[in-house]
């Protein structure tokens, strides 16, 4: 089914085959979600030219960034989930209301992430116990990606409110946009190629700063002016402390999951630390191999999410719960090829980022 104008997304996500409407909705996210990761993905693989002191120091730096994100995406499930009740229930209005509460969230994450760059960067690597340049190589690298940080604490706001209203196109086309743009831009900021400056391990998570800026006006633009399923303006827009605390409320538990999986990355690290710098980056390269082959699966738990939100909405929960059902099925059956395919080939995806010998050989038993 359509919506005006026709559009894809403007679809009644509620009625209809439940896994072609599960499909549909997800693979957008999950071409997101990879485009997403493959942000740290590209930045490793060009730093991985500076050496693995490189290598280590942005593993670590960006694993204790994503710490702090994990509980900035565990928030934004709340918004997503209140946002998909409600359109499921008819009830547009109640959707933007959320929404316009959701940009107080962000705000207040993103002075947090500020002042978070600013004090524990170093502090952080340090008690790692890296090696010094090591230390000096992440500090440098987190810095820059707390900042990065506050203008995707917006966008991702922005790209969750559309998702749960049932577009899921729009945010994909972003992710395109701002990712290309990374991608293209990297090699100059990290090496100096043409009128750039050689900047390092900087230069990839300035990069950073920059797409992920050009990211967030994309999706405030797209919100702002009507062209996803949910107009947003700032109409009727009061401080509403107890819409804020149900977001905060359903989020905490997604928050907790995330920042579990992500601080248990981080303690890992702690142990292989003393094994040396070579030990350290092989671990960093996998966790970033690891989170690439999540992503579809993220997709696929965020897709269910709307669908069931939405059905909830509208007082059907059997389709809610066939349509997550399917999504366990799906997920499980990508993770066992995708895990054949990396116990026949692990040097060969190790070799995509380094090919130092003693690197690869650890990573690819790590990664086995």
């Amino acid at each position: 089914m359509r919506g005006r104008g026709g559009k894809a997304f403007d679809r009644d996500w509620t009625k209809g085959s439940i896994i072609r409407n599960l499909l549909s909705l997800s693979w957008p996210i999950m071409v997101s979600n990879s485009l997403n990761m493959l942000g740290p993905t590209i930045d490793m693989i060009w730093v991985s030219r500076l050496g693995s002191a490189a290598i280590a120091g942005v593993g670590v730096a960006g694993m204790a960034v994503m710490v702090i994100n994990s509980a900035r995406m565990g928030i934004n499930t709340g918004t997503r989930a209140l946002v998909a009740r409600f359109i499921g229930a008819g009830e547009t209005e109640s959707a933007r209301h959320v929404a316009r509460q959701a940009f107080i969230i962000s705000a207040v994450f993103a002075i947090f992430m500020l002042a978070a760059g600013v004090l524990l960067a170093e502090p952080v690597m340090e008690l790692m116990g890296v090696e010094a340049d090591v230390v000096s190589e992440g500090a440098a690298y987190m810095r820059i990606m707390f900042i990065a940080s506050v203008f995707m604490s917006f966008r991702m706001m922005a790209e969750g409110i559309m998702q749960a209203s049932g577009d899921s196109v729009n945010p994909m086309r972003i992710v395109i946009l701002f990712r290309f743009f990374h991608l293209v831009l990297c090699p100059f900021l990290v090496f100096g190629w043409w009128i750039f400056p050689q900047l390092g391990v900087s230069g990839a998570a300035l990069t950073n700063v920059l797409s992920q800026s050009l990211g967030m006006i994309a999706g405030l633009w797209i919100l702002f002016s009507g062209r996803s399923r949910l107009k947003l303006t700032m109409q009727n827009f009061r401080f509403d402390s107890s819409t804020i605390w149900r977001i905060v409320k359903i989020g905490i538990p997604a928050s907790i999951t995330g920042i579990e999986r992500s601080f248990s990355n981080l303690i890992l690290t702690w142990f292989v630390v003393p094994f040396g710098t070579f030990s350290v980056a092989a671990h960093a390269l996998l966790q970033r191999i690891e989170m690439i082959l999540f992503m579809p699966g993220f997709g696929l738990g965020i897709g269910a999410g709307v669908l069931g939100g939405q059905n909830l909405g509208a007082h059907q929960p059997q389709r809610a719960e066939r349509g997550i059902w399917l999504a366990v099925i799906l997920v499980e059956g990508f993770m066992l090829i995708a895990s054949m395919i990396i116990l026949i080939c692990a040097e060969g995806v190790i070799n995509i980022f380094s090919s130092e010998p003693e690197l690869v050989d650890i990573a690819g038993t790590f990664l086995r």
